[in-house]
Protein backbone atom coordinates (compact mmCIF):
# COMPACT_ATOMS: atom_id res chain seq x y z
CA UNK A 1 0.00 0.00 0.00
CA UNK A 2 1.43 3.46 -0.99
CA UNK A 3 2.54 5.85 2.05
CA UNK A 4 1.01 9.01 0.23
CA UNK A 5 -2.12 10.40 1.52
CA UNK A 6 -2.95 10.51 -1.60
CA UNK A 7 -3.25 7.01 -2.24
CA UNK A 8 -5.95 4.75 -3.34
CA UNK A 9 -6.83 2.00 -1.26
CA UNK A 10 -9.23 -1.17 -1.69
CA UNK A 11 -12.59 -0.83 0.04
CA UNK A 12 -13.09 -4.04 1.82
CA UNK A 13 -17.10 -4.70 2.42
CA UNK A 14 -18.33 -4.66 6.11
CA UNK A 15 -19.84 -7.82 7.76
CA UNK A 16 -21.82 -5.57 9.69
CA UNK A 17 -23.15 -1.96 10.43
CA UNK A 18 -21.34 0.51 13.07
CA UNK A 19 -22.24 -1.36 16.48
CA UNK A 20 -24.08 1.46 17.90
CA UNK A 21 -26.38 2.76 15.73
CA UNK A 22 -25.95 -0.02 12.32
CA UNK A 23 -24.86 2.58 9.69
CA UNK A 24 -22.70 1.17 7.01
CA UNK A 25 -19.86 3.60 7.14
CA UNK A 26 -17.10 4.07 4.79
CA UNK A 27 -13.98 2.56 4.59
CA UNK A 28 -10.62 4.76 6.38
CA UNK A 29 -7.05 3.64 6.54
CA UNK A 30 -5.64 2.58 9.83
CA UNK A 31 -3.05 5.62 8.96
CA UNK A 32 -5.90 7.89 9.58
CA UNK A 33 -6.59 6.43 12.59
CA UNK A 34 -3.09 6.45 14.41
CA UNK A 35 -2.39 9.98 13.17
CA UNK A 36 -5.95 11.23 14.46
CA UNK A 37 -6.32 8.91 17.71
CA UNK A 38 -5.06 9.82 21.57
CA UNK A 39 -1.40 8.41 21.27
CA UNK A 40 -2.50 5.34 23.76
CA UNK A 41 -5.29 4.27 21.88
CA UNK A 42 -2.44 3.73 18.71
CA UNK A 43 -1.61 0.40 19.56
CA UNK A 44 -5.21 -0.83 19.76
CA UNK A 45 -5.84 0.25 15.83
CA UNK A 46 -5.87 -3.05 13.41
CA UNK A 47 -4.52 -2.15 10.08
CA UNK A 48 -7.30 -3.33 8.54
CA UNK A 49 -11.14 -3.28 8.33
CA UNK A 50 -11.63 -0.27 10.05
CA UNK A 51 -14.46 2.13 8.95
CA UNK A 52 -15.69 6.04 9.28
CA UNK A 53 -19.15 6.07 10.97
CA UNK A 54 -20.61 9.02 8.92
CA UNK A 55 -24.21 8.73 10.86
CA UNK A 56 -24.71 12.21 12.66
CA UNK A 57 -26.03 11.81 16.30
CA UNK A 58 -24.05 8.88 16.58
CA UNK A 59 -20.96 9.03 19.77
CA UNK A 60 -18.58 6.25 17.42
CA UNK A 61 -16.21 7.26 15.44
CA UNK A 62 -14.32 4.69 13.62
CA UNK A 63 -15.54 0.86 13.83
CA UNK A 64 -14.22 -2.76 12.86
CA UNK A 65 -17.20 -4.56 12.39
CA UNK A 66 -15.22 -8.17 12.45
CA UNK A 67 -14.80 -7.83 16.12
CA UNK A 68 -16.85 -4.89 17.28
CA UNK A 69 -14.33 -2.61 18.35
CA UNK A 70 -15.36 1.03 18.32
CA UNK A 71 -13.63 4.74 19.25
CA UNK A 72 -15.73 7.46 20.11
CA UNK A 73 -15.68 11.02 19.68
CA UNK A 74 -13.42 11.22 22.90
CA UNK A 75 -11.04 9.18 21.94
CA UNK A 76 -10.66 11.47 18.34
CA UNK A 77 -8.08 14.68 18.87
CA UNK A 78 -9.73 16.66 16.97
CA UNK A 79 -13.42 17.97 16.52
CA UNK A 80 -15.49 15.41 14.10
CA UNK A 81 -17.46 17.84 11.40
CA UNK A 82 -20.15 15.33 10.63
CA UNK A 83 -20.85 14.35 14.70
CA UNK A 84 -20.01 18.52 15.93
CA UNK A 85 -22.55 20.86 15.84
CA UNK A 86 -19.71 24.18 17.15
CA UNK A 87 -19.21 26.19 14.33
CA UNK A 88 -15.67 26.50 15.38
CA UNK A 89 -15.05 22.92 14.09
CA UNK A 90 -12.78 22.43 11.11
CA UNK A 91 -14.17 21.56 7.61
CA UNK A 92 -11.24 21.31 5.79
CA UNK A 93 -8.54 20.29 7.86
CA UNK A 94 -5.36 20.43 6.11
CA UNK A 95 -6.08 23.73 5.21
CA UNK A 96 -7.70 25.34 8.42
CA UNK A 97 -10.95 26.49 7.27
CA UNK A 98 -13.95 26.25 9.74
CA UNK A 99 -17.74 26.73 9.66
CA UNK A 100 -17.62 30.10 10.91
CA UNK A 101 -14.68 31.26 9.18
CA UNK A 102 -16.57 30.10 5.72
CA UNK A 103 -19.92 31.51 6.98
CA UNK A 104 -17.94 35.24 8.57
CA UNK A 105 -16.70 35.39 4.78
CA UNK A 106 -20.35 35.01 3.23
CA UNK A 107 -21.95 37.20 5.89
CA UNK A 108 -19.64 40.18 5.41
CA UNK A 109 -18.66 39.64 1.73
CA UNK A 110 -21.75 37.64 0.16
CA UNK A 111 -19.52 35.63 -1.56
CA UNK A 112 -17.26 32.56 -0.48
CA UNK A 113 -13.25 31.99 -1.95
CA UNK A 114 -12.91 28.84 0.01
CA UNK A 115 -13.20 26.66 -3.16
CA UNK A 116 -10.09 29.03 -4.86
CA UNK A 117 -8.09 28.65 -2.00
CA UNK A 118 -8.99 24.93 -1.59
CA UNK A 119 -7.77 24.70 -5.27
CA UNK A 120 -4.66 26.50 -5.24
CA UNK A 121 -3.16 25.10 -2.40
CA UNK A 122 -3.84 21.66 -4.16
CA UNK A 123 -1.78 22.52 -6.75
CA UNK A 124 1.23 23.50 -4.72
CA UNK A 125 0.99 19.94 -3.23
CA UNK A 126 -0.20 20.31 0.08
CA UNK A 127 -2.92 17.75 0.65
CA UNK A 128 -3.01 15.41 3.36
CA UNK A 129 -6.58 14.40 3.94
CA UNK A 130 -5.61 11.10 5.17
CA UNK A 131 -3.65 12.00 7.51
CA UNK A 132 -5.65 14.83 9.39
CA UNK A 133 -9.32 14.36 8.52
CA UNK A 134 -11.01 12.06 10.16
CA UNK A 135 -12.75 10.74 7.62
CA UNK A 136 -10.05 9.96 5.63
CA UNK A 137 -10.55 11.37 2.24
CA UNK A 138 -11.39 14.48 0.52
CA UNK A 139 -13.20 17.21 2.52
CA UNK A 140 -15.02 19.11 -0.46
CA UNK A 141 -18.44 17.25 0.01
CA UNK A 142 -18.00 19.25 3.63
CA UNK A 143 -16.88 22.30 2.19
CA UNK A 144 -19.73 21.97 0.06
CA UNK A 145 -22.63 21.52 2.39
CA UNK A 146 -21.04 23.95 4.58
CA UNK A 147 -21.05 26.88 1.91
CA UNK A 148 -24.71 25.85 0.86
CA UNK A 149 -25.30 26.97 4.86
CA UNK A 150 -23.58 29.96 4.31
CA UNK A 151 -25.75 31.18 1.50
CA UNK A 152 -29.30 30.47 3.51
CA UNK A 153 -27.93 31.61 6.55
CA UNK A 154 -26.77 35.10 4.97
CA UNK A 155 -28.99 34.98 1.69
CA UNK A 156 -29.63 39.47 1.96
CA UNK A 157 -25.66 39.60 1.46
CA UNK A 158 -25.46 37.21 -1.38
CA UNK A 159 -23.60 38.72 -4.56
CA UNK A 160 -25.45 38.28 -7.71
CA UNK A 161 -24.42 35.11 -9.30
CA UNK A 162 -22.67 34.07 -6.47
CA UNK A 163 -24.14 30.29 -4.95
CA UNK A 164 -22.93 26.81 -4.58
CA UNK A 165 -22.16 26.80 -7.95
CA UNK A 166 -18.93 28.20 -6.97
CA UNK A 167 -18.26 24.64 -6.50
CA UNK A 168 -17.65 24.05 -10.17
CA UNK A 169 -14.12 26.18 -9.60
CA UNK A 170 -13.05 24.04 -6.77
CA UNK A 171 -10.72 20.43 -7.22
CA UNK A 172 -13.19 17.40 -7.95
CA UNK A 173 -11.12 15.31 -5.20
CA UNK A 174 -9.11 17.63 -2.95
CA UNK A 175 -6.44 15.27 -2.96
CA UNK A 176 -6.09 14.89 -6.74
CA UNK A 177 -2.51 15.87 -7.18
CA UNK A 178 -0.38 15.81 -10.51
CA UNK A 179 -0.84 12.66 -12.27
CA UNK A 180 -3.00 10.95 -9.54
CA UNK A 181 -6.50 11.28 -8.27
CA UNK A 182 -7.75 10.25 -5.03
CA UNK A 183 -10.50 7.92 -4.85
CA UNK A 184 -10.62 6.65 -1.16
CA UNK A 185 -13.51 4.79 -0.14
CA UNK A 186 -15.70 5.77 -3.91
CA UNK A 187 -17.85 2.42 -3.75
CA UNK A 188 -19.27 4.08 -0.08
CA UNK A 189 -19.73 7.52 -1.35
CA UNK A 190 -19.94 7.81 -5.12
CA UNK A 191 -22.78 9.70 -5.89
CA UNK A 192 -26.09 8.41 -7.24
CA UNK A 193 -26.89 11.57 -8.66
CA UNK A 194 -25.14 11.58 -11.75
CA UNK A 195 -26.17 8.03 -12.59
CA UNK A 196 -29.50 9.94 -12.11
CA UNK A 197 -29.52 13.19 -14.39
CA UNK A 198 -28.17 10.11 -16.91
CA UNK A 199 -31.24 8.42 -16.24
CA UNK A 200 -33.66 11.24 -16.73
CA UNK A 201 -31.72 12.26 -19.94
CA UNK A 202 -32.43 8.59 -21.41
CA UNK A 203 -35.84 8.59 -20.15
CA UNK A 204 -37.02 12.10 -21.55
CA UNK A 205 -35.03 11.25 -25.04
CA UNK A 206 -36.99 8.34 -24.99
CA UNK A 207 -40.53 9.83 -24.40
CA UNK A 208 -39.77 12.45 -26.97
CA UNK A 209 -39.17 9.21 -29.88
CA UNK A 210 -42.24 7.74 -28.85
CA UNK A 211 -44.71 10.54 -28.93
CA UNK A 212 -43.00 11.35 -32.39
CA UNK A 213 -43.52 7.70 -33.39
CA UNK A 214 -47.06 8.07 -31.90
CA UNK A 215 -48.19 10.28 -34.12
CA UNK A 216 -46.30 8.78 -37.17
CA UNK A 217 -49.73 8.11 -38.06
CA UNK A 218 -50.43 11.57 -39.26
CA UNK A 219 -46.83 13.13 -40.11
CA UNK A 220 -45.35 10.14 -42.28
CA UNK A 221 -48.24 10.25 -45.09
CA UNK A 222 -46.96 14.04 -45.36
CA UNK A 223 -43.56 13.36 -45.28
CA UNK A 224 -43.82 10.64 -48.38
CA UNK A 225 -46.14 12.30 -50.05
CA UNK A 226 -43.91 15.33 -49.82
CA UNK A 227 -41.50 12.84 -50.93
CA UNK A 228 -43.22 12.24 -54.23
CA UNK A 229 -43.56 8.13 -52.57
CA UNK A 230 -46.97 6.38 -51.62
CA UNK A 231 -47.54 6.15 -47.77
CA UNK A 232 -48.93 2.48 -49.07
CA UNK A 233 -51.21 2.83 -45.90
CA UNK A 234 -48.48 3.27 -43.67
CA UNK A 235 -50.62 5.89 -41.72
CA UNK A 236 -52.87 2.94 -40.72
CA UNK A 237 -50.31 0.52 -39.31
CA UNK A 238 -49.03 3.50 -37.11
CA UNK A 239 -52.49 4.38 -35.76
CA UNK A 240 -52.66 0.85 -34.39
CA UNK A 241 -50.12 1.55 -32.30
CA UNK A 242 -51.01 4.71 -31.11
CA UNK A 243 -52.87 4.17 -27.85
CA UNK A 244 -49.79 1.79 -27.10
CA UNK A 245 -47.06 4.19 -28.01
CA UNK A 246 -48.57 7.76 -26.09
CA UNK A 247 -48.89 5.35 -22.76
CA UNK A 248 -45.78 4.81 -22.91
CA UNK A 249 -44.82 7.96 -23.60
CA UNK A 250 -46.59 9.05 -20.68
CA UNK A 251 -44.56 6.85 -18.09
CA UNK A 252 -41.19 7.94 -19.61
CA UNK A 253 -41.80 11.36 -19.18
CA UNK A 254 -43.43 10.85 -16.15
CA UNK A 255 -39.86 8.85 -14.72
CA UNK A 256 -38.09 12.06 -15.83
CA UNK A 257 -40.17 13.99 -13.68
CA UNK A 258 -39.88 11.80 -10.20
CA UNK A 259 -35.89 11.52 -10.84
CA UNK A 260 -35.56 15.28 -11.05
CA UNK A 261 -38.26 16.59 -8.88
CA UNK A 262 -39.67 13.47 -6.47
CA UNK A 263 -36.70 11.35 -6.02
CA UNK A 264 -34.57 11.21 -2.11
CA UNK A 265 -30.85 10.86 -3.05
CA UNK A 266 -29.34 8.40 -0.38
CA UNK A 267 -26.14 10.48 0.36
CA UNK A 268 -23.51 9.75 3.02
CA UNK A 269 -23.04 13.19 4.86
CA UNK A 270 -20.74 15.24 3.41
CA UNK A 271 -20.20 13.38 0.00
CA UNK A 272 -20.44 15.08 -2.96
CA UNK A 273 -24.22 14.57 -3.65
CA UNK A 274 -25.44 15.57 -0.46
CA UNK A 275 -25.20 19.38 -1.99
CA UNK A 276 -26.06 18.74 -5.88
CA UNK A 277 -25.32 22.07 -8.17
CA UNK A 278 -27.80 24.29 -8.24
CA UNK A 279 -26.57 25.19 -12.02
CA UNK A 280 -27.31 21.60 -13.29
CA UNK A 281 -30.53 20.90 -11.39
CA UNK A 282 -31.73 24.57 -13.32
CA UNK A 283 -30.09 22.98 -16.87
CA UNK A 284 -31.91 19.60 -16.14
CA UNK A 285 -35.21 21.00 -15.03
CA UNK A 286 -35.51 23.42 -18.17
CA UNK A 287 -34.30 20.52 -20.24
CA UNK A 288 -37.06 18.43 -18.83
CA UNK A 289 -39.97 20.87 -19.44
CA UNK A 290 -38.40 21.68 -23.16
CA UNK A 291 -38.66 18.36 -23.96
CA UNK A 292 -42.33 18.18 -22.27
CA UNK A 293 -43.22 20.93 -24.81
CA UNK A 294 -41.74 18.61 -27.16
CA UNK A 295 -44.06 15.69 -26.38
CA UNK A 296 -47.23 17.31 -26.35
CA UNK A 297 -46.74 19.03 -29.12
CA UNK A 298 -45.71 15.67 -31.53
CA UNK A 299 -48.55 14.07 -29.59
CA UNK A 300 -50.65 16.40 -30.39
CA UNK A 301 -49.64 16.91 -34.10
CA UNK A 302 -53.00 15.08 -35.37
CA UNK A 303 -55.26 17.73 -33.77
CA UNK A 304 -54.13 20.73 -35.18
CA UNK A 305 -52.75 19.74 -38.59
CA UNK A 306 -55.28 20.81 -40.22
CA UNK A 307 -54.88 24.30 -39.44
CA UNK A 308 -50.98 23.87 -41.06
CA UNK A 309 -51.83 22.05 -43.98
CA UNK A 310 -54.53 24.80 -44.74
CA UNK A 311 -57.56 24.90 -47.24
CA UNK A 312 -59.06 21.65 -48.64
CA UNK A 313 -59.81 23.54 -52.04
CA UNK A 314 -57.16 24.20 -55.37
CA UNK A 315 -57.60 27.67 -56.53
CA UNK A 316 -61.48 27.04 -57.13
CA UNK A 317 -62.25 30.80 -58.76
CA UNK A 318 -60.06 30.29 -61.62
CA UNK A 319 -60.78 26.76 -62.58
CA UNK A 320 -64.33 26.86 -61.80
CA UNK A 321 -65.09 27.42 -65.42
CA UNK A 322 -63.23 24.86 -66.22
CA UNK A 323 -65.27 22.21 -64.34
CA UNK A 324 -67.82 19.98 -66.48
CA UNK A 325 -68.52 17.42 -63.50
CA UNK A 326 -67.70 16.57 -59.95
CA UNK A 327 -67.17 13.12 -58.34
CA UNK A 328 -67.13 12.48 -54.77
CA UNK A 329 -65.28 9.54 -53.74
CA UNK A 330 -65.92 8.19 -50.03
CA UNK A 331 -62.97 7.14 -48.50
CA UNK A 332 -61.79 4.84 -45.64
CA UNK A 333 -58.56 4.72 -43.42
CA UNK A 334 -57.75 8.36 -43.19
CA UNK A 335 -56.35 9.03 -39.52
CA UNK A 336 -56.15 13.09 -39.46
CA UNK A 337 -56.03 15.90 -41.42
CA UNK A 338 -52.66 14.66 -42.68
CA UNK A 339 -53.99 11.81 -44.09
CA UNK A 340 -56.74 14.09 -46.37
CA UNK A 341 -54.12 16.20 -47.26
CA UNK A 342 -51.90 13.62 -48.84
CA UNK A 343 -55.03 12.19 -50.71
CA UNK A 344 -55.77 15.69 -51.78
CA UNK A 345 -52.05 16.08 -53.39
CA UNK A 346 -52.43 12.76 -55.69
CA UNK A 347 -55.74 13.61 -56.86
CA UNK A 348 -54.26 17.35 -57.81
CA UNK A 349 -51.70 15.13 -60.82
CA UNK A 350 -54.44 12.81 -62.53
CA UNK A 351 -55.12 14.00 -65.74
CA UNK A 352 -58.11 15.59 -66.36
CA UNK A 353 -58.45 17.05 -62.90
CA UNK A 354 -59.51 20.25 -62.73
CA UNK A 355 -60.08 20.97 -58.40
CA UNK A 356 -59.60 18.70 -55.75
CA UNK A 357 -60.97 18.92 -52.09
CA UNK A 358 -60.71 15.93 -49.06
CA UNK A 359 -62.71 16.42 -46.70
CA UNK A 360 -61.40 14.51 -43.45
CA UNK A 361 -64.20 15.32 -40.94
CA UNK A 362 -66.96 13.66 -43.88
CA UNK A 363 -64.18 11.15 -45.31
CA UNK A 364 -65.36 12.73 -48.50
CA UNK A 365 -63.19 13.71 -51.72
CA UNK A 366 -64.60 16.11 -54.30
CA UNK A 367 -62.63 15.91 -57.38
CA UNK A 368 -63.50 18.62 -60.09
CA UNK A 369 -63.11 17.17 -64.10
CA UNK A 370 -62.96 18.80 -67.20
CA UNK A 371 -64.89 16.12 -68.83
CA UNK A 372 -68.46 14.96 -67.73
CA UNK A 373 -69.33 11.29 -68.11
CA UNK A 374 -65.77 10.25 -68.25
CA UNK A 375 -65.48 6.63 -66.85
CA UNK A 376 -62.02 6.47 -67.30
CA UNK A 377 -61.22 9.14 -65.24
CA UNK A 378 -63.75 8.46 -62.30
CA UNK A 379 -61.19 5.13 -62.38
CA UNK A 380 -58.43 6.63 -62.72
CA UNK A 381 -59.08 8.68 -59.18
CA UNK A 382 -60.29 5.72 -57.09
CA UNK A 383 -56.85 4.02 -58.21
CA UNK A 384 -54.63 7.01 -57.04
CA UNK A 385 -56.50 7.02 -53.75
CA UNK A 386 -55.98 3.02 -53.61
CA UNK A 387 -52.84 3.30 -54.26
CA UNK A 388 -51.89 5.37 -51.75
CA UNK A 389 -53.09 3.24 -48.97
CA UNK A 390 -57.06 3.55 -48.58
CA UNK A 391 -60.00 2.59 -49.68
CA UNK A 392 -62.89 4.03 -51.55
CA UNK A 393 -66.10 2.33 -50.26
CA UNK A 394 -68.33 4.46 -52.91
CA UNK A 395 -68.04 6.84 -55.84
CA UNK A 396 -70.94 9.51 -57.20
CA UNK A 397 -71.52 12.73 -59.62
CA UNK A 398 -72.67 15.84 -59.35
CA UNK A 399 -73.24 18.44 -61.99
CA UNK A 400 -71.04 21.30 -62.10
CA UNK A 401 -73.26 23.96 -63.05
CA UNK A 402 -73.61 26.48 -60.05
CA UNK A 403 -72.70 24.42 -57.25
CA UNK A 404 -69.30 23.75 -58.30
CA UNK A 405 -68.60 26.01 -55.72
CA UNK A 406 -68.63 23.26 -53.02
CA UNK A 407 -65.21 22.67 -54.32
CA UNK A 408 -64.04 26.39 -53.83
CA UNK A 409 -64.54 26.55 -50.01
CA UNK A 410 -65.94 24.54 -46.64
CA UNK A 411 -67.26 21.13 -46.61
CA UNK A 412 -70.18 22.72 -45.66
CA UNK A 413 -71.91 23.12 -48.91
CA UNK A 414 -73.21 19.60 -50.38
CA UNK A 415 -74.14 19.42 -53.42
CA UNK A 416 -76.70 16.70 -54.54
CA UNK A 417 -74.97 13.97 -55.82
CA UNK A 418 -75.86 11.27 -58.02
CA UNK A 419 -74.84 7.68 -57.03
CA UNK A 420 -73.02 5.23 -58.98
CA UNK A 421 -73.10 2.26 -57.10
CA UNK A 422 -70.33 0.16 -54.84
CA UNK A 423 -66.76 0.34 -56.04
CA UNK A 424 -65.35 -2.75 -54.92
CA UNK A 425 -63.17 -2.05 -51.81
CA UNK A 426 -59.62 -2.93 -51.98
CA UNK A 427 -57.32 -3.81 -48.88
CA UNK A 428 -55.26 -0.63 -47.89
CA UNK A 429 -51.26 -1.34 -49.27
Amino acid sequence: MSDSCCSTFRDTPPATGCPSCSGKGKAVEARTLKSLLQESLVGAVNEDGNRFCTTKDCDVVYFRPEDGSTFSKADVKVPVWQKDEETSRPVCYCFGHTVASVHDEIGQTGKSTVFAEIKQKVKDGLCACEAENPQGSCCLGNVSATVKDGFELYPAEAVAGETLATNEESPSDCCASAGAKAVAGASDVASPKDSSNGATGYLVAASVITAVVASACCWLPLVLVGAGLSAAGAGAIFEQWRPVMLGLTALLLGGGFYLTYFRKEDCAPGSACDVPNRRTQRMGRAGLWLATFLVVSAATFPSYVGALVGGRADAADSAAGLVAQEVVLSIEGMTCEGCAAGIQKHLRVVPGVVQSSVDYASRKARVGIAMKGSSSIRQALVKTVETAGYRVSSTGVAEAAADVECCAGSSSAQPATRGEGQVRPSASK
